[in-house]
Order: structure tokens, then sequence, then C-alpha cells
């Protein structure tokens, strides 16, 4: 909610970029044995393979990346 706001009053430029970033809490043999992140760490799979953590997902445009 607070980022759709924050996207509303922003200005509009006109180019807007979408990046997705794996985040690996452990190696996928050791899935069983991790209590880092429990419950917030899932199975996911990107472009390099399949990894088990967290996905960060940043949105902008072309002001925020400069």
């Amino acid at each position: 909610m607070f980022v759709k706001v924050l996207t509303l009053l922003s200005k509009q430029t006109g180019s807007y970029f979408i990046d997705c970033k794996k985040l690996p809490v452990c190696d996928n043999r050791r899935i069983h044995s991790n209590k880092v992140f429990t419950g917030f760490a899932r199975k996911g799979k990107s472009s390099t393979g399949w990894f088990y953590g967290l996905k960060i997902h940043r949105s902008g445009d072309q002001a925020s990346y400069q």
C-alpha cells in the first residue's frame, strides 16, 4: 500500500524499470536443516536455476537509477 502511494505521488518520467534479484538462504541440499528465515524462505526459480531463499523485487523510473 505504501509503495502504491509513493508511486502515485512521484513524478512520472515515462521510462520504468523492474528488477528481480534472488537472495539464497542456503544450498538446496541443506533445505531440510535450515533454520534461517523459517516461514519466509521458499523454493524459487530464476534464470540461473532453482534456489531456496527470497526474491527481492525493485521497480523505479529513470531518475531513481541514476
